[in-house]
Formats: structure tokens, C-alpha cells, sequence
């Protein structure tokens, strides 16, 4: 009691055999797949080479019971962290890709990038005041972040090498030793100009960045894995080749695309293509043999429960070459509480710090990380941003690409001018979305739908849960009744829609999302709309999200409807509905994408290690 649950590992290496491996290339490869507390490892009756001979599907389109997978363990009796028993509610969970395991607890010094004052610019909208703020120099504090490949900023603090040690009774413990880095044996800037693809992946409400740090990590070696149908492909090849040859199925109201092709039968048909003897680029190495090819970065959101990292045991973890104000400079926190819970997922103000009297949003430290990503100075050879969240960092995620003004996203200048790397958004499960408009989907007003209605792509088909369909229900996209709008009357204010709420301080999100609207000529959200349907945009969704969050009221998220999943389903709707109105030219196109997870319900590393996962994210 009082400590996290432990689930079963499915590996066939010992602990002791793991931790005598050098590298953490080698530790992940080995460590292989685990199951949930509750579940035990399982696996098909047939092997998955045998299935695949008597089958249409491969691998990863096999039903869950007929590839390794985890099964309920009756007799287990799991209990959380408090001690209350855990609610199993699926027989079969698929498995999780495992990485060396460390708690937050258990890593002296994340790294730290400076956040200067420029980017809390929004505070002062009028142009007189920013060419002031230009020439201010100095920094609010240090956005906390975890990365694979050590620090992307030469004034980040470095962290030791972790190293899993055994105690002696067994258990996996991190160790330091500073006289080696795991890091690879070649400077800073080699490794930045050998980084083509960079992943940004945003923690949700418990803040546990280290373990999306590891979930991340295992989707890559999900891509790479001997095991895997991507086995022995480059990421380059693996990214490059399904943007190429693949079109996403999606589900809910919108006509699939024309052409569909999996992810499995294009990496047989690539396999077909190399021949056995096919080698790979000699610019990028096989991604089972390196994990690092691509970088990962997860930020940590500091709230004060977390403590300030710069107060670790082991301060000797600082680089004693850097200035003294990087090494002075206090990591930046956000209030968990206060006026809402987990402000940093919609972009609130960082509490005030002793260093400086500014304060930054968690939108514009990301602004901060992305543009340090595309600096070409750093990475001088990035081709792709990819910016995934789960749970509150899916809601991080959604909010982020529908207010930042980066000129990383290309839709504006920069001095330097150039090309930029593309960005790709994806938000997984979040509980709701900043709507564009202060439309949703309610039910029609005269309770029957007309024939027009049915042809109207503001329509949203809602099943009802007993699969009757008369019992179905017809929802149209449009402004609440008065009755309606009192019985919620902030529906539209900030954090479900883009209206300013001082309930809810956002600055960086009125601000950036005011000032392209007074920029435009219509003079409404027709610009903030079209600005965010540019944007490369999936949505991942579990499958079995289907907790039911509460009835249509304020409380919870107004009007966007009871489960995350089909918020994910009415929000993306809301999209296509939008496009009608604004495509004049009567281009045949869809915003965004959307994919379902199959088999998934609400864990950000089976939503990331999955299939449809992968597909999202590298597409």
C-alpha cells in the first residue's frame, strides 16, 4: 500500500542479464513486452507465423487473441496505489512495449531550457511595446524536459548517465556514474546535425514526463523490433515510405478516402522491393540497432508538488562550464490547482519566480522548444516535428495548434528565412476540445429530422448505447436556444471555446487568436479555423474510451458530449461541418485526420505502441 502496483513482464531475459548490458539500445530491445497489473502474459495457441499463413491479416491486423497479449489473471485480486481493488473490465488488453523503468523520484536533474522574456511577448500586444521587449535580454526560468539523445540547447544542464543496477534482492534501481554519459560518444552537434526526425511527446495530468519519455521510446522500438513487420526498416524508410503509399481509414461521419492500404502490406510490398539482400541508407542505421535515430523529447510541466529539481542530492550534475545565470535560473512550475485543475494544459501563466518579474505560458515555453527544433543552426537537417499528448496533453496539444504563432509552422516569416521542418499535431484522448465557433452538437429542436437533414454534413449520427436504432439520436451543429445557453451559459468561454473567460486567465490564447482575427478581413473565427485546418493534424482514439464523464452540463465540458471517444467523434465532425461553409471553391477534401484505436481504451503507451499508433504518428 502506498506504492505503485507492478505488472508482469513478458520478457525471456533475467533481470540480471539485462542490467550487464551496456547500452539502453540493447536494455530495450531485451527488455521486450509486459501486461497491466491484474493481466498475465499470453499468447496465441498457433504461432503468429502459422495465423499469418491461414490468414488475409498480418500481425498487427490479427485479432487480439491470436498475437502475444495479455490476459486477465482471476485470481490476482490487483489494488492500486491506495489499496483499492482495481475494476478489470476487458479479458484481453494487448501488451506493452517495455523500456528501463525509472520513477521521477529516481532522476536527480532533468534537463533545463531557457526560456527567454521575448517569449512572453503576447503581454504586450501593441507594437510599441514589443520593439521594447525585443531588447530586453535575460530569462523567466527553465522549462524541465526529459530527451533520449541529452540536451538540445548548449545551455541546457546535463544529466548524468542513469544505469540499472540490481540491489541485491533483485530489484531494478538507478544508479549514476559521471564519469560516462549514455548518451552516444560524439558531440552535441553531430548528433543535432544527424537528427532527421524529432518527437515531442507532452505528459498528462499525473505529469509522469519520465514515463512518456519510455512509452515513446517503446513505440519507436515497436517500429524496429525483430518481432515487428517494420523489423530492419530505418525510420527515414518507415516515415517516408507510409506517407507515400498509405491513405487513413477513418471512422465516424466522414467517406474514407479512396485508396486504403495498410501499414503491413506496404512494409511486405517494401520488403518485396529490397530483396533479401537489399542493404539500408547509409545515412541513417537500422532502427533496432539505434534507438537514437530519432530524437525524443518530453517536457515536464513542474507543478510545486514536484519540488524544484535544482534542490536534487546530486547538484555535481551541472555542468560547472555553463554561465552562472543558466545555472541560477529556477525551473518554471504551474499552479495544479488553481483556478482549475492541471493549468498547463490549456496554456496558463507559470507562477512568479524570484528571478524575473515575468511570467510564461506552458504554450509559449513550447513555442520556445519547437523553435529551438527549428533552428537551423542546431538541426540543420530535421525534416519532421512531431507533437503528441495524451489526456490532458492531448487537450495540451489540440489548444497549442489552434493558438501558437510560431513561425516554425511556416504559415508566417522569419529572419532567417529558408525552409522549415513539417509539424505534425497529435492528440490522443483528450477530455475536451477548444471548439472554433460556438456551435456544437444538440439535439433538433423539432425531434424529427427532415430529408435535408440527412444530406446536411452538420448532422452527427449518435448511436444509442443498446444498439437499437430506433432509440438513435440525430444531432445538428448549431448555437444553443436560449434555454440551452442558461443552462450554460460560458459553453463557448475559454477552455472549450476561444472566448475570453476571467475565470480562466489565457493571455498567450486571446491574445494570438485576437490578433489574427483583427488581422483578417472577416473579422471572425473564419481565419483561426482556417489557420488550424492548414495544420498536419491526427486524432488518436481508444476504442474503449467510453467512460461516460458526466451528464450535458458545465461541469462537464459542455455540450460536447458523455465519452471522450465520441468527443473525439463530435469535434472532428465539427471540422468537416466548418469546411463546408468556408470551401467556396468546392475542393473534396477532409480536415485533419482521425483514427480509432482498436482494443485501447485510456493509456497513452498502448495508444502510442499501437498499430494505429504508429500510423498516426508516422505517417
Amino acid at each position: 500500500k502506498g506504492s505503485y502496483p507492478v505488472g508482469s513482464c513478458c520478457n525471456s531475459n533475467s533481470r540480471s542479464n539485462i542490467m550487464e548490458m551496456k547500452t539502453s539500445s540493447e536494455r530495450i530491445l531485451a527488455t521486450g513486452t509486459g501486461c497491466a497489473i491484474g493481466y498475465k502474459c499470453a499468447s496465441p495457441e498457433k504461432s503468429s507465423a502459422a495465423i499469418a499463413k491461414t490468414s488475409s491479416s498480418f500481425h498487427g491486423k490479427l485479432p487480439l487473441d491470436q498475437r502475444p497479449h495479455c490476459k486477465n489473471d482471476e485470481g490476482a485480486n490487483p489494488l492500486d496505489n491506495k489499496g483499492q481493488p482495481i475494476d478489470i473490465q476487458y479479458d484481453l488488453l494487448p501488451r506493452y512495449r517495455t523500456c528501463p523503468a525509472f520513477n521521477k523520484e529516481d532522476i536527480a536533474v532533468p534537463f533545463g531550457l531557457g526560456i527567454p522574456i521575448s517569449a512572453a511577448k503576447y503581454h504586450h500586444f501593441h507594437q510599441n511595446d514589443y520593439d521594447q521587449l525585443k531588447i530586453k535580454s535575460g530569462y523567466i526560468g527553465k522549462l524541465a524536459y526529459f530527451s533520449n539523445m541529452g540536451p538540445i540547447d548548449n545551455h541546457d544542464i546535463h544529466n548524468p548517465e542513469l544505469i540499472i543496477q540490481s540491489d541485491g534482492d533483485g530489484a531494478m534501481q538507478i544508479k549514476q556514474r559521471s564519469q560516462q554519459l549514455q548518451f552516444k560518444r560524439e558531440s552535441q552537434r553531430e548528433r543535432q546535425s544527424k537528427t532527421k526526425t524529432a518527437i515531442v511527446v507532452i505528459h498528462g495530468s499525473g505529469r509522469d514526463a519520465a514515463s512518456y519519455l519510455c512509452s515513446m521510446i517503446g513505440a519507436l522500438e515497436a517500429v524496429s523490433s525483430s518481432t515487428s513487420p517494420y523489423s530492419g526498416m530505418t525510420l527515414e524508410d518507415f516515415v517516408q515510405g507510409v506517407t507515400q503509399n498509405m491513405q487513413f481509414e477513418n471512422d465516424g461521419n466522414q467517406k474514407p478516402r479512396d485508396k486504403k492500404h495498410s501499414l503491413d502490406s506496404f512494409v511486405q510490398n517494401l520488403r518485396k522491393n529490397r530483396g533479401p539482400h537489399s542493404k539500408t541508407s547509409s545515412k541513417s542505421k537500422v532502427m533496432k540497432d539505434e534507438i537514437g535515430d530519432a530524437l525524443v523529447i518530453s517536457p515536464w510541466f513542474l507543478a510545486p508538488q514536484d519540488g524544484n529539481p535544482n534542490n536534487s542530492p546530486n547538484p555535481s550534475s551541472r555542468d560547472s562550464t555553463l554561465s552562472a545565470e543558466h545555472q541560477s535560473l529556477p525551473f518554471l512550475q504551474w499552479d495544479d490547482d488553481h483556478p482549475i485543475a492541471h493549468t498547463f494544459r490549456y496554456g496558463a501563466e507559470s507562477l512568479p519566480n524570484e528571478h524575473s518579474e515575468y511570467t510564461v505560458s506552458s504554450f509559449a515555453a513550447m513555442d520556445v522548444l519547437l523553435e529551438t527544433l527549428c533552428d537551423r543552426k542546431r538541426f540543420p537537417n530535421l525534416d519532421k516535428v512531431i507533437v503528441t499528448g495524451h489526456s490532458a496533453g492531448g487537450q495540451f496539444v489540440q489548444r497549442w495548434g489552434v493558438s501558437s504563432d510560431s513561425w516554425c509552422f511556416g504559415d508566417g516569416s522569419h529572419l532567417s528565412g529558408g525552409t522549415f521542418p513539417t509539424i505534425k499535431l497529435v492528440p490522443a484522448n483528450p477530455r475536451s476540445y477548444a471548439y472554433l465557433d460556438g456551435r456544437r452538437y444538440l439535439p433538433l429542436e423539432d425531434d424529427i429530422p427532415s430529408e435535408g437533414d440527412k444530406k446536411d454534413p452538420s448532422m452527427f449520427h449518435q448511436m444509442s448505447e443498446n444498439n437499437n436504432e430506433e432509440d438513435d439520436v440525430t444531432l445538428k451543429f448549431r448555437f444553443p436556444n436560449p434555454s440551452e445557453k442558461k443552462s450554460c451559459s460560458e459553453y463557448n468561454s475559454y477552455e472549450w471555446g476561444l472566448e475570453q473567460n476571467p475565470l480562466i486567465p489565457a493571455p498567450y490564447i486571446i491574445s494570438n487568436t485576437r490578433k489574427l482575427i483583427n488581422d483578417s478581413h472577416d473579422k471572425d473565427v473564419k481565419a483561426v479555423f482556417q489557420r488550424y485546418a492548414s495544420r498536419d493534424v491526427v486524432y488518436l482514439s481508444g476504442e474503449r474510451d467510453t467512460e461516460v464523464l458526466g451528464p450535458q452540463i458545465c461541469e462537464d465540458d459542455g455540450y460536447q458530449g458523455p465519452t471522450r471517444r465520441e468527443r473525439s467523434e463530435r469535434f472532428y465532425a465539427s471540422l468537416q461541418a466548418l469546411w463546408e461553409e468556408v470551401n467556396v471553391n468546392g475542393d473534396e477534401r477532409q480536415v485533419h485526420d482521425r483514427i480509432l484505436v482498436e482494443n485501447v481504451g485510456h493509456d497513452h503507451a498502448l495508444m502510442f505502441q499501437s498499430e494505429e499508433g504508429l500510423r498516426g504518428l508516422f505517417r
